[in-house]
């Protein structure tokens, strides 16, 4: 798609915007569109192939596929 439609996407649609929701102990971070319908450009579909990046401090430990645990206490 050219400029001018990730534009909008990005900055009208929030296409791409993540929703962070702290339930107890727990962070949760979800897609604000879960389900994204191709872009139409000219014609023709538009497919995406996103990833997210997402760092942690060192205290935590993998606990599962989607899980991760805070090992130790933040210094205050």
């Amino acid at each position: 798609a050219n400029q001018s439609i990730m534009k909008f996407f990005i900055e009208e649609n929030k296409r791409y915007e993540i929703i962070d929701t702290l339930q107890g102990t727990q962070l949760l971070l979800e897609s604000l569109h879960s389900r994204r319908a191709p872009i139409q450009s000219k014609g023709q579909e538009c497919y995406e192939l996103i990833k997210v990046k997402i760092f942690l401090p060192k205290p935590f430990t993998k606990q599962g596929e989607n899980v991760w645990i805070r090992t130790e206490t933040a210094e205050e």
